[in-house]
């Protein structure tokens, strides 16, 4: 008799993908997770990749327990929208290319999103690497606040 037999196994849903939906925001986030999920705060992966975003909505900082996070393919613009995701602290994994902030010079994309976010291991499915993170960290030291 194996473990699983004596046991009854639930598994916990841990992740919401909403991928190429054409969302313009994401009004009501939180409501739908309620509804959908029995453990809200298990929740470690949001997908909102290829949408119409334009910024990031404030709905996704209640769940701090986020781990990754992919809205690549957006319309989001501004670089400091990445601000708003330094209160999750557990945040490892940001997707966030083929949005028009990718493109920022002033300030540097790479460098101000790895800076910003102190957790992040990965950025837009690119490993930050030591070298990578202190160029970011003394960016951030340097000029970062100036972007608060």
């Amino acid at each position: 008799m194996c473990i699983r037999d004596r046991y009854e196994v639930t598994e916990i849903t841990t992740c919401l993908r909403l991928c190429n939906n054409s969302l313009p925001n994401l009004d009501g986030l939180n409501d739908v997770v309620e509804e959908l999920f029995d453990h809200t705060d298990k929740i470690s992966w949001f997908d909102f990749s290829f949408n119409q975003l334009k910024t990031i909505d404030l709905g996704l900082l209640a769940h701090t327990n986020l781990r990754s996070v992919y809205l690549q393919g957006n319309q989001i613009t501004d670089v400091r929208e990445v601000l708003k995701l330094r209160v999750l602290p557990h945040l490892k994994s940001l997707a966030l290319h083929g949005n028009p902030l990718e493109e920022s010079k002033r300030p540097p994309y790479r460098v101000f999103t790895a800076g910003a976010i102190r957790t992040l291991m990965k950025l837009d499915f690119c490993a930050i690497t030591a070298q990578d993170r202190e160029e970011a960290d003394m960016w951030w030291d340097a000029y970062g606040e100036a972007y608060c």
